[in-house]
């Protein structure tokens, strides 16, 4: 997907989730239901701050890959965290990413609700770090030496966390 055209995406999904929120502002006015009303305020607000500092990352296909493996799944509870601004990422490696999150979504799925904080730091190697709030040590490291992942990663078991470096793609005899 072109910069561009995941950027109106982004933009599109952003519109979307505001307007969500407006609807339900003005059911919960028309409700009477002021205590909910302030806590759904609270909430969302966090909610469009994140969605923006995702939106704001640097490269617009990683913030979509990241919405809708993670984001958009009821059953991840995230908290984001973006450090620095990317240059435009390999395309390869955006592929071999989304490849990957497919895989950790299947997994972690069978765990029941998970929260996750995610990462994106701009750093000498780009990387998208996870660090897994309630996850078993065996699934980190399942995930960690998953044999096709083209992507280097790194896993600290003590913080529960797995990266992946975004910089480029490991060649099959690099696996």
């Amino acid at each position: 997907m072109e910069i561009y055209e995941a950027s109106l995406k982004l933009l599109s999904i952003y519109r979307h989730e505001f307007l969500n929120c407006l609807q339900v502002i003005g059911g919960l006015v028309q409700l009477g239901k002021t205590e909910r009303l302030m806590d759904f305020i609270r909430k969302s607000g966090e909610e469009i701050q994140q969605l923006g500092r995702l939106a704001g990352c640097g490269d617009p296909r990683l913030s979509l890959i990241i919405y809708d493996y993670l984001w958009s799944d009821p059953d991840f509870i995230l908290s984001l965290q973006v450090r620095g601004k990317l240059f435009q990422l390999p395309e390869e490696a955006l592929t071999a990413l989304a490849r990957w999150l497919d895989t950790f979504c299947s997994m972690v799925k069978n765990h029941g609700p998970c929260e996750i904080t995610v990462s994106v730091k701009a750093e000498d190697r780009p990387c998208l770090s996870l660090q897994l709030n309630q996850l078993q040590h065996s699934v980190l490291g399942r995930l960690s030496s998953d044999k096709h992942s083209d992507l280097d990663t790194e896993i600290d078991f003590g913080e529960n966390r797995l990266t992946l470096f975004l910089d480029k793609v490991r060649l099959p005899e690099e696996r």
